[in-house]
C-alpha cells in the first residue's frame, strides 16, 4: 500500500459521515474500475491537457456522483496523483468496512470448499476479530493442500508450501 493512497482514504472516511461511507464505498469502487480503462488513465496521465480541462470532464458527471467523489477526484488530477485511485478505492473500501464492524477475507485453496466448512473458517474469523466477516474464496491451482486466510493486516498460512517452509527454517 502506498502511503499516499492511505493519506487519500483515510482523509475521504474522515470527512464522511458514517451514514453515507457505504455509498461512496460504492461510488468510489465504480469509478476507480471504470478508470482502469487505459484510455482514461492516458488522457488524466497527459501533460498536455490542462488541468482545468480535466476537470470540466469530471464535472460533467456530478449528477451521477456524489460530491465527495467528485472533489477527490479533482484532488488527484490537481496533485497529478490521478493513477492512485485504484488504490484509494481498495484502502477507502477497507477502512468503511472496518468502520461498519465488518472485515474482509480471502482464503485461497486448492479446491472450492463446502458450504460447512465456509461457515466454520468465518466464525472462527468472527470469533478471532470480533468483527463480522466478509469471506472472499480464491481457488489457487498451484496450492498443494491446505489453505491460506487473509484478513487485515494477518496472514495465516496454512498451505501445505508454508508449512515445509517453516520446517525447513525450524531444521536450519
Amino acid at each position: 500500500m502506498s502511503k499516499v493512497a492511505t493519506r487519500y482514504a483515510r482523509a475521504l472516511a474522515i470527512s464522511t459521515e458514517p451514514s453515507k461511507l457505504a455509498l461512496l464505498k460504492t461510488e468510489l469502487s465504480a469509478v476507480a474500475a471504470a478508470s482502469m480503462a487505459d484510455d482514461i488513465q492516458a488522457f488524466f496521465a497527459r501533460p498536455d491537457i490542462a488541468t482545468k480541462d480535466k476537470e470540466q470532464i469530471l464535472d460533467s458527471l456530478t449528477d451521477k456522483l456524489s460530491t465527495s467523489i467528485i472533489n477527490l477526484l479533482k484532488t488527484l488530477v490537481q496533485n497529478n496523483r490521478f493513477s492512485e485511485l485504484a488504490e484509494i478505492a481498495t484502502i477507502f473500501k477497507q477502512l468503511a468496512d472496518a468502520a461498519s464492524g465488518q472485515l474482509a477475507a480471502t482464503i485461497e485453496t486448492p479446491m472450492k470448499l463446502t458450504g460447512e466448512t465456509t461457515e466454520k473458517i468465518t466464525a472462527a474469523l468472527k470469533k478471532l476479530s470480533n468483527k463480522n466477516i466478509l469471506l472472499r474464496e480464491v481457488v489457487n491451482k498451484d496450492l498443494l493442500g491446505g489453505l491460506k486466510i487473509r484478513f487485515g493486516d494477518e496472514v495465516i498460512d496454512l498451505s501445505l508450501a508454508g508449512q515445509l517452509n517453516k520446517l525447513t527454517q525450524v531444521l536450519s
